[in-house]
This record gives structure tokens, sequence and C-alpha cells, in this order.
């Protein structure tokens, strides 16, 4: 399926992409650009401490460049994505993801290493962004809940990878062989994109001039999609990216584990990503994502709570699958609830968006984290505040399900003779724009 030059609409001669062809698709790209992109240097960070010679504070602050860098690719994104046709920008973000993989395989330093993270966070956010939009073009509209969320999982198949490295790769310098498989997937990951997508789909806008202005981002935030879209992005970012870059830290540092021990909790975050990314996504087809999200939040928040309070390695283990739960999921019910609230251009601009401002929240928690870790010993601070902000987040999340709900179940109380109908050529109201998803 492709869509017009000229009028932008989906061509009804070419057929859907199966739903399960697709999540399998773009789950293997966020497991490059996000799984592998993001998160192995995280995993393998007590090993590149080592092999650096280097405190959690410098190594903190590396990872927090590649998530600033992964914010400004957001913001770039917003205007190529808009105009660079979507399967080729796609191998693109692949090709500059896998040549910043290979590239950190190599590093010599903490400056390098850096460097390399700053490329490869360019090119993850907007993988993501045009794999968002490409789903919408690409799926029948029922299935995209699944295959977005299946998508995202993909940063779960992601770290279960990256805890096979933690437990194999122990010498001091063997973490490097780990960037050299990533990169190698990389170009298989662009391969596949090509077989599967045969033809060119254009990107969102026709008008190579209709930028995003002052006017586009009132818009956005004037919908409670984007506000949701946006705010939520941010509290994620925050959560998670602090959460999973420490992971390793606390098992082999503080709980000091072996290393086996040390990688099931990657593999428990995959195991339990995945899943709960298709229960989310089934679950979100067929309802409100709101809700979906209520659920996962309260879940990450209780597990980081028994965490905080107990703080031993079981506890380790129950807060990552809170975090699995909370974390895989959620990011592709951003881009259902931006598809459900808001036309396509603007959809993908708040989700790029979103990406940016959540990176910028992570920078900051990771920066933050690795400073308080090197002069504490301990991740268990930042694990209390987190316990807090996501125990807040899902109070308030549910609260706003509520609400949405309660109009619905006293329309199916009163039943078809209490409807009202609208003026013939009236625009759709605030609940139909939407419904099941803001």
């Amino acid at each position: 399926m492709v869509r017009s030059r000229r009028s932008g609409r989906v061509s009804a001669s070419e057929p859907f992409t199966p739903p399960a062809t697709a999540a399998v698709l773009f789950g293997v790209v966020i497991v490059v650009t996000h799984g592998m992109g993001n998160s192995l240097a995280p995993a393998l960070l007590p090993r590149i401490a080592e092999s650096f010679q280097v405190g959690y504070g410098v190594l903190g602050l590396t990872v927090a460049t590649g998530l600033l860098s992964y914010g400004a690719g957001a913001v770039l994104g917003i205007r190529i994505v808009d105009r660079v046709p979507s399967r080729r920008l796609l191998v693109l973000c692949l090709a500059v993801c896998g040549a910043g993989l290979l590239a950190a395989s190599v590093s010599v330093s903490p400056g390098m290493l850096a460097l390399c993270a700053v490329v490869v966070g360019l090119g993850s956010p907007i993988s993501w962004s045009v794999s968002v939009y490409l789903i919408s073009r690409v799926v029948r509209r029922e299935a995209h809940g699944r295959v977005l969320t299946i998508a995202a999982a993909g940063a779960g198949v992601g770290n279960g990878v990256n805890g096979v490295f933690v437990q194999l790769l122990t010498g001091r310098e063997q973490w490097r062989w780990a960037f050299v498989m990533a990169g190698g997937l990389a170009v298989c990951a662009a391969v596949a994109t090509l077989l599967v997508l045969r033809r060119p789909i254009e990107p969102p806008l026709k008008r190579a001039d209709a930028g995003p202005g002052v006017g586009t981002w009132r818009r956005i935030w004037s919908t409670p999609a984007g506000r949701l879209v946006i705010g939520m992005s941010m509290v994620a970012g925050i959560g998670t990216f602090t959460f999973g870059g420490y992971i390793s830290e606390v098992a082999l540092d503080e709980l000091s584990v072996s290393p086996l021990a040390a990688a099931i909790p990657w593999w428990l975050a995959s195991a339990v990503g995945v899943s709960a990314a298709f229960l989310a996504g089934f679950r979100s087809d067929r309802g409100s994502p709101v809700g979906v999200m209520s659920i996962t939040s309260l879940t990450y928040a209780v597990s980081l709570t028994v965490l905080a309070l107990t703080w031993s390695y079981p506890a380790l283990l129950i807060a990552t699958f809170g975090f699995a739960v909370f974390n895989f999921p959620i990011w592709g019910l951003f881009g259902l609830v931006a598809h459900r609230g808001l036309p396509p251009e603007l959809a993908v601009r708040s989700v790029s968006a979103g990406l940016a401002l959540g990176a910028c929240s992570a920078m900051c928690g990771v920066t933050a984290a690795g400073w308080w870790i090197d002069r504490t010993g301990s991740f268990r601070g930042p694990a209390i505040l987190l316990a807090v902000m996501i125990a807040t987040v899902a109070l308030w999340l549910g609260s706003k399900y509520r609400a949405e709900s309660a109009p619905r179940s006293r329309d199916d109380h009163r039943g078809p003779t209490t409807s009202v109908k609208r003026p013939e050529g009236a625009g759709p109201t605030t609940a139909d724009t939407c419904s099941g998803g803001c």
C-alpha cells in the first residue's frame, strides 16, 4: 500500500502489509536503534568503567550525551520525516545507527564513546517517528495498536540480547564485540526494510513550505491527545532511562551478584516487555490506551517501592518486571494516542516532540543518578524518587480514564432514544476525536 503523490491518500490497489510481518520488521528496527543503540552501553557500563578506569559520574554523563543527541535527533526528525520518502529515511537511520555502533567498538576513551553515542542518538528517534508513520500507512487501522506496541517492544528484545552480552562478555575488553554484532544487525535490518517495503511511501506533508510553526505547536498542545503524548513522554523518559541505565550497576556493584545473575534482569525485561506489549496492544485496540497506561504505571510504581524498601536481588527482579511492563508498551501507546487524536502530520510531530522532551528529561535523570551513585555508592535514593513520581502519574492516569469512561457509561444506560443528532456538516466533537486515545 502506498500514498498517492498528488493526493496523499492511500492507493486502494496496493495491499496492506500483514500485521505480523510489520510487527517483526519494525520490531527488529527498534531492537537495533533502541534496544541496542540506547541500552547496550548502560548494560555493559561496569565493564566499560573497568576498561576506561573512570567512575559512574563520567560514564553517566557519556550516556546522557547520547540522550541529549537523541532529543536533538527528535527535533530534527520533526522536519525530516515530513519531507523525505519514508522507506528511504528508515534505511538511512539504520545506516547511521550501525555506523555509530561499529565506531563505539573501537572507542578508546569516554569522550570517543560519547561521540559514538551522539551519532546513534541522532538516528534513533527519527527511526521511531518514521516507523510510527509507516505503520499507520501500511497496516490496517484495526491492528495499529498491536503493531505499534509490539514494535516498541523490540527494545525489550534488545534488552534480552544485552543480557546475553552481560553474561558472556566478562573480559576487560570483550564488551567491544557487543557493538560489532549490533552494527551487523543494523545492516540486516536495513536489508529487511527494503525487502518488505518494496515501494516508496510519501511523507505526511505534500508541500515543502508547510513546516511546523507556532500555530502548529499550539494546535498540538490544544488537544488532549497532544498534551498527553508530550507530557507522558517526559515522565516515561526520566522514569525508564534512569532505572534502565543502572540495572547492571545495582546488580554487579551494589548487590555483588554473579555475571549470570546480572544478566537475568535483562532477560526478564525482554520476556515481560514483549508479553506486556502483546497484551497492551490488543487491549488498546479494543478500548482506551489511557486505561492501559494507568495499569502499567501502577505496576511499575509498586515494583519500585518494593525495591526501595528491601534493596535486594529479588526486589531488583520485581522492579525490572514493573519496568518492562511500563516501558516497552508505552511508547507504542503514545503513537496510538497521537494517531487517534490528531491528523497524520500533527501526530508525527507530537511523537517527535515527545521523544525530544523525553530524552531531555532522561538526560537529567541519568546524569543526576550517576552523580548520586559516585557520592553515596547507591542507586537507592533515585529509586525512591522514581517510585513517588510514577505513583503520582498512575493516580492521575486512573482519574483521567475514569473521567473518560463516565460519559460512555451514561450513554450506554440512556439507550439510543436519548441520543442527540448533530446538524449536518458539523465537525467532530472532542469526544469523537479523542475517543479511546486521550
